[in-house]
This record gives structure tokens, C-alpha cells and sequence, in this order.
């Protein structure tokens, strides 16, 4: 409530009593423009050491629908980058 107070006295009051208001993140946009070449790079190129857990045929055939906009695997893609970027953070942290 003080920072309510605070702020009305900066701004228009009936902004600060207006409801919480969620937002999505245009994970597919980014993942086809900002980060395609990193995720392509990552993702084409899985460690050995995640080959063995991921289908790499499977996320080939999903990249390319999500690049070329047949299919929405944004949040998979995401995921499965994530975890790349996981497993190469701590392997080289922590070899053994």
C-alpha cells in the first residue's frame, strides 16, 4: 500500500488501483529470428553425451516445421535448448 501512495503521487491514480495484468513471451517469434542461429547451432549439434536421450531425427523434423512456420514447437524447442545449455554449463564445470 505505501508504494501505492508513492506512486499516485507521480502518476494518474486510477493507474495504480488498475488490476494485475499478465504477459506472454513471443518464445516462437524469438526462437525464428533472435535465436535461430544459436538454436540451430546448439541443436543440430547435440553433445553425444544428450544424443542418447533425444531424438535428434524427431527434433530435426521439428525445427524445421517450426522454422518454416507449419507447426508451433516453440516452448519444446526452448526446453530442449535449455537443457543443452544446462548440460554444456555443468559438464564443463564439472567433467566428473
Amino acid at each position: 500500500l505505501p508504494l501505492k501512495i508513492l506512486l499516485s503521487k507521480f502518476t494518474n491514480k486510477e493507474l495504480v488501483n488498475l488490476p494485475k495484468k499478465g504477459f506472454s513471451i513471443p518464445i516462437d517469434d524469438w526462437i525464428r529470428t533472435t535465436l535461430k542461429k544459436e538454436i540451430e547451432e546448439k541443436l543440430y549439434n547435440i553433445n553425444n553425451d544428450l544424443s542418447s536421450y533425444i531424438d535428434t531425427k524427431e527434433l530435426r523434423k521439428m525445427l524445421e516445421e517450426h522454422f518454416s512456420g507449419t507447426k508451433s514447437w516453440g516452448w519444446m524447442i526452448w526446453a530442449v535448448y535449455s537443457l543443452i545449455m544446462w548440460h554444456d554449463y555443468h559438464y564443463k564445470r564439472y567433467p566428473n
